[in-house]
């Protein structure tokens, strides 16, 4: 509220939000606490939430403006040991559908950016959930899968793969629904539209 304040006190208006909140917690559904998981969706997606509501009500008084949540492919595709991260990204999915259908009667249009596995401060914050540190039931299959996407994370591209999807975004005059930053990503999400979910669930457990 501060920070919005701020902004409408030096610049009268608000024309454009990045939504960008988030860390990862590995960990299996049962290792993860009840404090942990509040804790994640407090930040993955509450906090985005909260940010949203905080500038609305100027964007509508504007009668214009765009918000660009930023959300991550694990929205589409669960991953295994990142339950609840993929929990947030799917509400965060959810919530930025549901909110550009509310909004589109003022003029403000809201949009979704999907990164894969990008080269970010991401990885070394990546947390793990307390249990899973000790835990000998899941921790073999945990850490091969958590090691498994930090690899990709630091092999992936830098940061600027969303900064120009953001930048396609500035410039359109009707935003899309989502962009999904990475091509190979792309095409895993429209197989999935289209492959057995059984299969698709294969697929993920071979890799992770």
């Amino acid at each position: 509220a501060k920070a919005v304040d701020y902004i409408i006190t030096r610049e009268g208006e608000i024309g454009v939000l990045l939504n960008c909140a988030g860390y990862a917690l590995g960990g299996a559904v049962e290792d993860i606490s009840r404090e942990e998981a509040h804790h994640i969706f407090d930040t993955n997606m509450i906090g985005m939430m909260m940010v949203c509501k905080q500038v609305l009500p100027y964007m509508r008084a504007q009668q214009r403006g765009l918000i660009v949540n930023i959300g991550s492919v694990a929205g589409l595709f669960a991953l295994p040991f990142q339950s609840m991260y993929s929990a947030t990204k799917y509400a965060v999915e959810a919530m930025t559908e549901s909110l550009r259908m509310e909004v589109k009667p003022f003029g403000i249009k809201v949009s979704l950016i999907d990164p894969g596995d990008i080269c970010t401060g991401f990885t070394k914050a990546r947390q793990t959930a307390k249990a899973a540190l000790t835990n000998p039931v899941y921790k073999e299959r945990h850490d091969k899968a958590v090691n498994a996407m930090i690899k990709s994370e630091l092999n992936g591209p830098g940061p600027e793969i969303v900064v120009r999807a953001f930048a396609r975004i500035l410039r359109s005059k009707d935003p899309p629904v989502r962009v999904i930053t990475s091509l190979d990503y792309q095409a895993a999400v429209l197989l999935k539209r289209l492959l057995p979910a059984r299969l698709v669930e294969y697929v993920v457990e071979r890799v992770y």
